[in-house]
Order: structure tokens, then C-alpha cells, then sequence
């Protein structure tokens, strides 16, 4: 598989598994009541085949090059995926943040 392959792989799986756990994990309710809820369930093995992707990555290509594409997209994903699925703020500072970082990954694969 492909660094691009990976890298839409995780994206989807680690974006999908943490905003099903976001939406599981409400303010109230018991550690059990947590663990029976089924986005909770499916976001965790989502989670996790999220880092079976990155493993497969990090075997076959560079550690500096592998850790910040994968964690600087996971990032900028979850902000705008936040914002659109959980609608949390989009302020201006998380905005340049996120333009920065892509800035910085558009650096590291040139």
C-alpha cells in the first residue's frame, strides 16, 4: 500500500473512530454505561485500525516523514470534521493554526 493510501486510511479510520467517541462519551452517565454504548464500541476498533494503518506506514517508510504528514492531516481533519459533525467553534486562531500545519506539510512532502 502506497504512503497516500495509508495516510487516507488513517485519516478516515482515526477522524471516524474519534468523533464517534466524542459523541459517546457525554457528560454523564457511568464508565459501563460508556462501554455498552455502541459508538463508543465501533469508534474504539475504528481508533485502533487507525494505528494498524500507521504501523503498516511506519514500516515502510521514513519516521520523520511519516509522523508529522499522518499527525499534521489527522489534525487539520478533526478541526474542520469537528466543526462540521459536532459543530464546535471554528475560531480564527484554530483556522491559521490549521493553515500553518498545512503549510508545513505541503514543506515537508515538496
Amino acid at each position: 500500500m502506497t504512503l497516500a493510501l495509508n495516510l487516507l486510511a488513517y485519516v478516515v479510520l482515526s477522524t471516524s473512530g474519534l468523533l464517534l467517541l466524542r459523541t459517546g462519551l457525554r457528560d454523564d452517565g457511568s464508565i459501563t454505561d460508556f462501554l455498552r454504548d455502541p459508538r463508543v464500541l465501533v469508534g474504539a476498533v475504528l481508533y485502533a485500525a487507525s494505528f494498524l494503518t500507521w504501523l503498516f506506514a511506519l514500516r515502510r517508510n521514513e519516521l520523520s516523514l511519516v509522523y508529522p504528514i499522518f499527525i499534521g492531516t489527522g489534525y487539520v481533519v478533526i478541526v474542520l470534521a469537528s466543526a462540521v459533525f459536532l459543530d464546535e467553534s471554528l475560531g480564527t486562531a484554530r483556522l491559521i493554526g490549521s493553515a500553518l500545519v498545512g503549510i508545513g506539510l505541503l514543506l515537508l512532502v515538496t
